[in-house]
C-alpha cells in the first residue's frame, strides 16, 4: 500500500469526513459499547481521524488519559478543534502499523476501521499488542463491498476492493498472540447509493478512495450501467478484543 496517497487522501477529506462516515460512525459506537471489564487510566486511539471513537470513550472514561493518534495530520487538526478545551489529549501523527508510542504500555489501545490499512496487518496488530494491557478494535473483512467486487468480475476489471482479510485469518492472528480474554464478532451494515458515483464520491470525502486513471474512468461507464435503479453496499466489519 502506498501510504503517503493514503495519508493524503484522508489530509484532503478531514474537512468532509464528519458529514459522510456514517459506517465509521456507528461502527465507532459498536466498538465502544463492547469494552467492559476494564478501567483505563490511559488509552491510545489508533487511527482516531476527527475523533469518533474518542468522543464516545469520554464519556464512559472521563478520568483517562488519551491520545489521538493518525497518519493524516488534517484529521487529527478537525479532531484539535472538537477537543479545544480538553487537557487530558495529546496527539500524536504517525503510521501505527510500525510506530512505537512514547506513552506504552496503554491500558487500552483502541482502533475503528483502520487495520485493513495495515499493510502487514499480522505484524500491525502484534505492534499495537505488545504496547498494550488490552485493545479492541474493528476492520473490514472479506466480503465487505461484494456487490461492487461482484460487478468488476463480471466485467473482468481489476478491483482493488477484494483484498481484505478471512474472518478466519484474523482470528487466528489474535489468538497466535495468547490473550487471557478475548472475544470476537461479525455484523454487516448496509447502505444504499443512488448509483456508483455517489458511492465513489462517499469514499473520497471519508478519504477511502483511490484516484481514477483514464481507462478506470472507461471501466466506470461500464459498471454504472450494471445499477440503474440503484447500488446496495455491504460493509462486512469484524469486531475483536483482547485483554492480558
Amino acid at each position: 500500500m502506498n501510504k503517503t496517497a493514503i495519508s493524503a487522501n484522508f489530509n484532503s477529506a478531514a474537512s468532509t469526513y464528519d458529514n459522510y462516515a456514517l459506517v465509521q460512525k456507528k461502527a465507532a459506537r459498536i466498538l465502544v459499547d463492547s469494552i467492559d471489564e476494564i478501567l483505563p487510566k490511559t488509552a491510545l486511539d489508533v487511527g482516531a481521524g476527527t475523533g469518533f471513537v474518542t468522543e464516545i470513550l469520554i464519556k464512559k472514561f472521563p478520568d483517562a488519559i488519551y491520545t489521538l493518534n493518525d497518519i493524516a495530520n488534517e484529521m487529527l487538526n478537525q479532531a484539535r478543534r472538537k477537543f479545544f478545551d480538553r487537557s487530558n489529549i495529546t496527539y500524536n501523527v504517525a503510521d501505527a502499523e510500525n510506530a512505537i508510542f512514547p506513552k506504552h504500555p496503554y491500558d487500552l489501545v483502541v482502533s475503528n476501521l483502520t487495520f485493513q490499512w495495515f499493510e502487514n496487518i499480522k505484524l500491525g496488530i502484534k505492534n499495537l499488542w505488545d504496547q498494550s494491557q488490552s485493545l479492541f478494535f474493528s476492520t473490514l473483512v472479506k466480503g465487505s463491498f461484494l456487490e461492487w467486487s461482484n460487478v468488476h468480475k463480471k466485467l473482468d476489471i481489476p478491483c482493488r476492493m477484494d483484498t481484505y482479510n478471512e474472518i478466519y485469518e484474523l482470528k487466528k492472528i489474535c489468538l497466535d498472540l495468547n490473550p487471557r480474554q478475548f472475544f470476537f464478532k461479525v455484523e454487516n451494515e448496509s447502505f444504499f447509493f443512488e448509483d456508483p458515483l455517489e458511492f465513489i464520491r462517499c469514499l473520497k470525502r471519508t478519504g477511502a478512495n483511490t484516484p481514477l486513471q483514464k481507462n478506470q474512468v472507461f471501466s466506470l461507464n461500464k459498471i454504472l450501467k450494471q445499477f440503474p435503479y440503484g447500488m446496495p453496499v455491504n460493509y462486512k466489519i469484524f469486531y475483536g478484543a483482547m485483554i492480558r
